[in-house]
């Protein structure tokens, strides 16, 4: 088991889809991603300063967290057809969910899911 510091030592590269059945996929990706951001735009035009350079902050911050503390295992495995013989072992990025846990915690604690915070309750049950 070996440990990566920082995983970008390479130029970022995207591959096309494979077959009919990804690009497919790929279509129904992109429609639910357009449905979402479609029925979050009341609620993003709402955002204030402060708000926005949060969300920019903690997206930019998911990119880097993810490339950022691997942990790679050992794989005694035979590379796919039409991969490098010494292709990159399996990893797990220790901190790529950091973002994701950071946001659902200051959501929940300023009650922006409709409900107060669970502090609230229960000073408002006194």
């Amino acid at each position: 088991m070996s440990f990566e510091f920082w995983g970008f030592n390479q130029a970022a590269f995207l591959h096309p889809p494979a077959g009919f059945f990804g690009y497919i996929l790929l279509f129904l990706y992109l429609l639910l991603a357009g449905v979402a951001l479609l029925r979050g735009l009341p609620a993003l035009a709402r955002l204030k300063a402060g708000q926005w350079l949060g969300l920019l902050v903690l997206l930019a911050a998911g990119f880097v967290l993810a490339q950022l503390f691997i942990l790679r295992f050992p794989a005694n495995i035979l590379p796919p057809p039409g991969v490098p013989v010494e292709s990159r072992r399996p990893g797990l990025a220790l901190f790529v969910l950091l973002p994701a846990f950071l946001a659902g915690g200051v959501m929940l604690a300023k009650g922006a899911l409709g409900r107060p915070a669970p502090a609230t309750i229960a000073v408002a049950a006194e």
